[in-house]
């Protein structure tokens, strides 16, 4: 089992796992031992007393230094894709924080001057841009929605 270019067994037999395959002993268990330590890929998880990690974090507290991780070309993508979603979120929070407050304001304004236009206007831009908020909070908080967010913005970027 190679992750790369780390021995993950070499790596877990070091700081003292018994390693059979994808399972291990842990060394941190009290009594009898069995092959409680489940290894899939950089991850080590004991069912017995709920200890685990990654084999990266293991390797620096043996003070070995690692190869740094493979970036693959989809994860640039994905990367600048959580960083224009990450602004667009911002932008769209400062954006509808604005015309809520507007639309608190038109309220109090409208009271007292029922006639009052402008406060009629924010209330409407308020009202009119509630639905694009609340569709866009839903898709960027669901998987689903991520994906389709994720699709459009790869065709504005490559179109």
């Amino acid at each position: 089992m190679i992750s790369g270019e780390i021995n993950v067994p070499a790596l877990l037999t070091n700081a003292g796992f018994q390693v059979r395959n994808s399972r291990a002993t842990c060394p941190f268990c009290e009594g009898h031992r069995k092959f409680t330590v489940a290894i899939h890929g950089e991850l080590y998880y004991c069912h017995r007393c709920q200890r685990g990690g990654n084999v990266r974090t293991l390797a620096r507290a043996q003070g070995l230094n690692l190869p740094p991780r493979r970036i693959r070309k989809a994860d640039k993508a994905k990367a600048a894709f959580r960083a224009w979603l990450s602004q667009k979120m911002n932008e769209m929070s400062r954006a509808e924080y604005r015309l809520h407050q507007r639309a608190k304001w038109a309220k109090v304004a409208l009271s007292f001057y029922p006639d009052f236009e402008p406060a009629w206007e924010a209330l409407a831009a308020w009202h009119h841009a509630e639905q694009q908020f609340q569709t866009f909070w839903q898709s960027a908080s669901d998987k689903c929605g991520r994906y389709w967010l994720y699709r459009n913005w790869r065709k504005r970027v490559a179109g």
